[in-house]
């Protein structure tokens, strides 16, 4: 496998359907111009602390207390940029998801989400996925797509997967970065993985029978043209975007799960998630979401999405998605395990 560098964004082939994130109407106004605020407010406050620290005419006139303000203010935002940049894209964090579902049956079914490898090179991250994966001792593991990210080394990514698979069965669907060399079979070939191209998987596990569907990036319609599953088989689709979930009720799957956010990535306090790049928007970004029956899952993976750009996280760690399927939960409803309720789509 030949590294992945910024020269292989150029001329990529239209191969497989890909679909323009342009005309999925992921890129919105609002979003775009919230994170150019964002980064104007930190650049002005910066400026500003260097124009009190060089004595320059205008912060000369500010009384003490404003310009210590200042001074303190961009203290404070630099070291949350440190923390961001070298601590919270290392903090590898389990969530665990108890969800109430009437198809499980015995102990219940342990499904280990992750998404957003972005896989750059081994080390530390992928060495701590590799071991919580192991300690939880899931009974399937899902991967919602974007396995590496740019500059990559493709061995390591493959590497990854390999790992995973031997845990508990490992199915995968390609996300949006996924299109770029190496071919991504490569990455799959020979792990015992398995990378579902708009297809689905029966699988035994638990107990149960449970279909594991794999949608393409873009596709939405095969995710809404899919057949139901039948009486005592649970259905589950991978599909990279969070924009159908809004639409859960009109999903034919019991569980949906899904990556692409990051959960924002960078998230203020009282604010949440500034950016998601989906067409669902900020209140989509990550968590538990139910319609009736149905739920979907949006995690805010493990990686960082970076093609060159220091990759930085904040307020929204690496994570894996513990979800044990069961007829009841320890609240008798689905739930976070922090106790927080899941939310219905359209609910603040």
């Amino acid at each position: 496998m030949l590294p992945i560098g910024p020269s292989s964004l150029r001329g990529l082939s239209d191969e497989a359907g890909l679909r323009s994130r342009r005309a999925l109407g992921h890129y919105r106004l609002g979003e775009l111009a919230a994170v150019a605020a964002v980064c104007l407010g930190v650049v002005s406050l910066f400026a500003a602390a260097l124009g009190s620290l060089a004595g320059l005419a205008p912060f000369q006139r500010l009384p003490e207390a404003g310009r210590w303000a200042i001074l303190a203010a961009a203290g404070a935002t630099g070291l949350c940029m440190a923390y961001a940049l070298l601590v919270e894209t290392k903090r590898l964090t389990v969530r665990s998801v108890a969800i109430m579902c009437p198809k499980a049956t015995g102990r219940g079914l342990r499904l280990l989400h992750l998404s957003d490898l972005h896989v750059h090179r081994w080390g530390r991250l992928e060495d701590a996925v590799v071991r919580q994966a192991r300690m939880l001792r899931p009974d399937l593991i899902l991967v919602a797509g974007d396995y590496t990210a740019v500059p990559c080394h493709p061995p390591d990514a493959r590497r990854l997967i390999a790992e995973l698979a031997p845990i508990a069965p490992t199915f995968g669907c390609r996300g949006n970065g996924d299109y770029r060399p190496p071919p991504y079979g490569e990455i799959f070939e020979g792990t015992g993985a398995i990378l579902l191209l708009n297809e689905t998987r029966e699988v035994s596990v638990a107990g149960m029978t449970v279909l594991v569907t794999g949608v393409e990036p873009g596709h939405e319609e095969k995710v809404l043209a899919a057949p139901p599953a039948g009486p005592g088989q649970l259905s589950i689709c991978l599909y990279h975007y969070p924009d159908l979930v809004p639409r859960l009720a009109e999903i034919p799957f019991d569980l949906m799960l899904c990556g692409h956010t990051h959960g924002g990535q960078v998230r203020l306090p009282w604010v949440g998630a500034v950016v998601s790049f989906s067409r669902a928007g900020t209140r989509y970004a990550r968590g538990l979401f139910r319609a009736g029956a149905k739920h979907a899952f949006v995690t805010q993976g493990v990686g960082c999405e970076s093609y060159g750009l220091a990759p930085l996280r904040f307020l929204c760690p690496p994570e894996l998605v513990l979800i044990t399927l069961s007829k009841t939960t320890p609240s008798g409803s689905a739930g976070w395990s922090s106790g927080a309720p899941s939310r219905r789509p359209g609910s603040p």
